[in-house]
Formats: C-alpha cells, structure tokens, sequence
C-alpha cells in the first residue's frame, strides 16, 4: 500500500474525524446533569414548536412540561444519532476492500461499543449523570445503524455504474 495512495488519505481523513467526533461525545458527556436536561428540553421544545400545532401558544410552563414529556426519546435518539456518526466514521476508516467483510464490520463495531462503554463510565463521575448499561446498548446500535449506512454505501457504489466516477 503505498503510503499516500487514495486509501490512506481517506482512512486519514475517516480516523480524524472519528477522534474529532469522539472528542465531541466526549464534551456532550462532560456536562453535568443540569447542563444536559436543559439542552434536552431546549431539543424537545423545538421538535414540539415544530411538530405540536398550536405550541407556541401554550404557556413557558405548558411548553416546558410538554417538552418534559418527550425527554427520554430525545435523549435515546440523541444518543444512538451521535453513535451512528461514530460507526460511520469508523467504519470509514477501517474499511479496506482487501480485508474480509467480517473485519470490515466487526472492527468498527467493537470499537465504537467500548467507546460507548468508556463514555457510559467517564459519565459516572460527572455530577448529576449516570452510568447506564442500557444506553451502551442504545450506543452500540446506533454504532452498528452508521456501519450499515457505510455497508449500503460501499454496496451501490459497487453496482451502480454512475457511482463508480
């Protein structure tokens, strides 16, 4: 392989990213438990202002308790929105036509999971934060939805000929 063949300058570019972007997780997990239920709330009034018709016209309170109400699936999707990036970055950086498929997929995919891991207990010492078995499992699925995104990717660009220019 030569050393800066089109390969390695995309794996570069992918691992780069992927660090930036762990290093993103990273900061979102650093905010303490105040910090991080009011931007979820700030996330759930917009999805609600944009979704909810007549919400604009509710009350601060109303607005703030409705957007309460949908907290822990923005919070879970946030989370496995975040991880998806992750595995495509990963994977971006990983994959080599060259390697076995398995490789391919595997390699990212545990990656991103002990990242998740490591991410869940950095947030045991923060205050206000927990460390939930469950939201590694809602990371590693979103780890596992960016590699497939990558797999379709790679797949089309193999069978459609207007891909491959």
């Amino acid at each position: 392989m030569r050393v800066f063949g089109k390969y390695n300058i995309r794996k570069t570019v992918f691992l780069v990213l992927a660090v930036l972007w762990a290093s993103v997780i990273f900061s979102f997990s650093a905010k303490n438990g105040g910090e991080s239920i009011n931007e979820s709330r700030r996330a759930g009034k917009l999805i609600c202002s944009i979704f909810v018709q007549g919400y604009n016209e509710l009350t601060e309170e109303r607005q703030y308790e409705m957007a309460g109400k949908i907290d822990y699936p923005v919070r879970k999707t946030a989370h496995a929105a975040e991880y998806a990036v992750l595995g495509l970055l990963i994977a971006g950086a990983v994959y080599d036509s060259r390697n076995k498929r398995i490789y391919n997929v595997m390699t990212p995919y545990v990656t991103g999971t002990i990242y998740a891991a490591t991410d869940e207990i950095h947030q045991y010492f923060v205050p206000g934060r927990s460390c939930r078995l469950t939201d590694v499992f809602i990371d590693s699925a979103g780890v596992l939805a960016g590699i497939i995104i990558v797999c379709v990717i790679i797949m089309l660009h193999h069978k459609l000929p207007v891909l491959r220019r």
